[in-house]
């Protein structure tokens, strides 16, 4: 089936083909446990390396919908109505490049501040009873950004 591998490192979007299975995104994206991303209302996905933001070095990437940077290589795939893999179903070529935009490391931790805060600023917000643990993002990343040496760039 189609669909599209984002590649910060190359600043790459291309269409591949893929059969869809844990195993091929697992090879896609190089990495050992994936997230899922809901792109729009038509359930297209993006598939991302769930450690992603701590690997050192790396190459990181924004969505203009999303507040959090992402990092590594992801792939968009669609869902069907069980939430199998099927072609994207209104994400393209364009759309895509249209939405992500490459960033260095720095600029992922500027992003990443920004997001804690307004997720803090929520939990802080919140009154039932629970205890609410926010992991601040741009931790994570600031540890692998400036153990390492980042390979993104704006």
């Amino acid at each position: 089936m189609r669909a599209f591998l984002i590649e910060p490192k190359n600043k790459s979007i291309t269409e591949i083909e893929t059969d869809g299975e844990l195993d091929d995104l697992y090879k896609l994206i190089d990495c050992h446990l994936i997230d899922v991303v809901i792109l729009n209302d038509e359930e297209d996905v993006l598939y991302l390396d769930d450690e992603g933001l701590s690997r050192s070095p790396n190459s990181y990437f924004k969505l203009s919908l999303a507040p959090n940077p992402f990092a590594g290589r992801a792939v968009v795939l669609g869902t069907d109505m069980d939430g199998g893999p099927i072609s994207p179903k209104t994400a393209t070529l364009e759309s895509l490049e249209a939405s992500v935009t490459f960033i260095s490391g720095e600029t992922a931790v500027v992003m990443a501040e920004k997001a804690d805060a307004a997720a803090q600023k929520h939990i802080d917000g919140l009154d039932d009873g629970w205890t609410h643990i926010h992991i601040p993002i741009a931790d994570i990343i600031r540890a692998a950004v400036y153990t390492g040496e980042s390979e993104g760039a704006e």
